[in-house]
């Protein structure tokens, strides 16, 4: 009899556990199958074609070998790094899954190779210049505004089984892996809001990608998203906004992704005069990087393709600080109106696209929202934090660490995977 209560308990209970919401404390994206394949070519397309059928409309692309005819697909071996470029300083991150409140520490590349594999470490760091000579940007760069707006170049380095949080960049992205595999996931940009990014200073979720909780992010019980996946010597275009999460594997682990501003127009001009166009591969240290361009290219965006006047100006700049309350200060009035005359240069009471396309470099941040109070805090920023969150990064010299613990916490990164 006792038998048989027990198994009525067992039968009447069961059912009730068993239904939580698809992929509750599973696993991202184990909720349902992902939907159709994503767009995948052998054949790397032009500027022109490029923009017009990925970057404008942002469909993501992966772009099969496209990195195998790279100097660093071939040179790149532990032993050739080490050797040639083994003294430069980089930043290697505490803990493979990615966790936004650990340390960073400041090694030489050498010492990093020589202790990645038995470690818990993971090198994130930009692209050493005397390395960009042996990384080059894919024709589909080559011309038409992409190389005016280059924003930084990453090296993500590893051992494998590093896992990104989800997250979404503001910037549009190519990624090109050298050794081992990556699987991606990613969301529509039209789903932003469904993604639950509830951390605004960096644009990523708390929610742990290893074990989702459906009850506290909701959004994510029905969300759908495409799954991809690179193999050596692939390349893969992630639109502005989409937002993604990353699982890298292998034994070693290796990638530069390249970022650029968003921008709408193609520049015809430039690719009829540039020294690039017919190249299929150019060495990324004949360019620069110009971060603050994101700024023109968002201004761009919010004033449309007509000249707007003084109180539209006021309103579309509030607008923009006001959504990202977080990240920029509010920004007084007076100081909008004054930088509203100095960018109307012909003094006809409309700021133009013209017109700001016209800003020289170094006025950018000032005139189009930026307080010198907030660019003192930016170079704070980048001397000290290195961070786009808020929260304190410590940073350590190798000489300093004797052991990196192990944590399933996440890390503050300057930069998120992809």
């Amino acid at each position: 009899m006792r038998a048989l209560l027990i198994l009525h308990f067992i039968w009447v209970v069961s059912p009730l556990e068993s239904k939580h919401p698809p992929g509750h404390l599973k696993p991202l994206g184990s909720h349902q199958p992902p939907l159709g394949s994503i767009d995948t070519t052998d054949l790397v397309p032009s500027s022109q074609d490029f923009f017009e059928q990925n970057v404008l409309p942002g469909t993501p692309v992966l772009l099969k070998g496209a990195a195998k005819k790279m100097p660093a697909y071939s040179k790149w071996t532990d032993e050739y790094l080490s050797e040639t470029f083994g003294q430069e300083a980089i930043d290697v991150e505490e803990g493979k899954k990615e966790n936004r409140s650990l340390a960073t520490f400041r090694f030489n590349l050498q010492d990093f190779i020589s202790r990645y594999k038995n470690e818990d470490i993971y090198m994130v760091e930009s692209l050493p210049v005397k390395m960009r000579e042996e990384y080059a940007l894919l024709k589909s760069l080559s011309c038409g505004g992409y190389t005016n707006v280059l924003q930084d170049a990453v090296v993500w380095f590893s051992s494998g089984g590093t896992k990104s949080v989800l997250h979404y960049d503001a910037v549009d992205n190519i990624n090109c892996l050298f050794d081992g595999t990556k699987e991606l996931l990613l969301i529509n940009k039209s789903h932003l809001e469904q993604a639950h990014i509830d951390k605004v200073n960096g644009a990523f979720s708390s929610v742990d990608v290893d074990k989702v909780d459906m009850y506290k992010f909701p959004g994510l019980q029905s969300i759908p998203y495409y799954k991809a996946f690179m193999e050596p010597g692939d390349c893969f275009f992630i639109p502005a906004k989409w937002v993604h999460q990353v699982r890298s594997y292998g034994a070693r682990n290796l990638a530069v992704n390249i970022w650029w501003a968003h921008f709408i127009t193609f520049n015809q001009s430039d690719c009829e005069h540039s020294p690039y166009k017919d190249k299929d591969l150019i060495p990324l240290n004949l360019f620069d990087f110009h971060p603050q361009e994101a700024v023109r290219q968002a201004t761009l965006q919010s004033v449309g393709e007509l000249p707007v006047n003084l109180e539209q100006w006021v309103k579309l700049i509030q607008a923009e600080t006001d959504a990202h309350e977080d990240e920029v200060p509010l920004i007084p009035k007076e100081i909008l109106e004054q930088n509203f005359h100095e960018i109307d240069m012909n003094k006809d009471g409309y700021v133009s696209p013209k017109e700001i396309y016209d800003i020289k470099y170094d006025d950018l941040q000032r005139l189009l929202g930026y307080t010198e109070e907030e660019e003192e805090g930016e170079e704070e920023d980048e001397d000290g934090d290195k961070s786009d969150s808020t929260k304190e990064e410590h940073v350590q010299t190798e000489e300093t660490i004797e052991e990196i613990p192990d944590t399933d916490d996440t890390l503050d990164r300057e930069h998120t995977e992809l």
